[in-house]
């Protein structure tokens, strides 16, 4: 059983301490989730993470919450859910209008996104 220790050290990149700080989508807020048990060990901030993944209806987080409650310390690769892609395509880049799924994952691989299975039409990378 994973111990969800409060006195974790908080040892958070630049990006995501002002990641932690905004409103999380279901994909977000698991993304964090993973990397704080992962990379910093910090399993009760990932359940929480998790549990606001999962209440988004983002149901990798619901899997990855019952996961770490049973004593999963490490989480398969997750992918956005097409409702999160334009937000994280965005990244730095300015707003997506694209909303047609077939156009989402066009972008996604253009912009280098290797979790999506790019179509052989579209060349992958930035």
């Amino acid at each position: 059983m994973v111990s969800l220790r409060p006195d974790a050290g908080v040892h958070w990149p630049t990006a995501a301490v002002g990641f932690a700080l905004l409103p999380c989508l279901g994909w977000s807020c698991n993304e964090f989730g993973v990397f704080l048990a992962e990379a910093d060990r910090d399993y009760r901030g990932a359940a929480r993470e998790f549990e606001q993944a999962c209440a988004r209806g983002f149901e990798p987080g619901c899997v990855n919450y019952r996961a770490l409650a049973a004593g999963a310390t490490t989480f398969p690769p997750r992918t956005s859910s097409p409702t999160d892609m334009p937000i994280v395509l965005r990244g730095s880049k300015g707003a997506v209008a694209e909303r047609d799924f077939d156009a989402l994952i066009e972008l996604a691989c253009r912009r280098g996104w290797s979790e999506w299975t790019c179509p052989s039409s579209v060349p992958s990378g930035p």
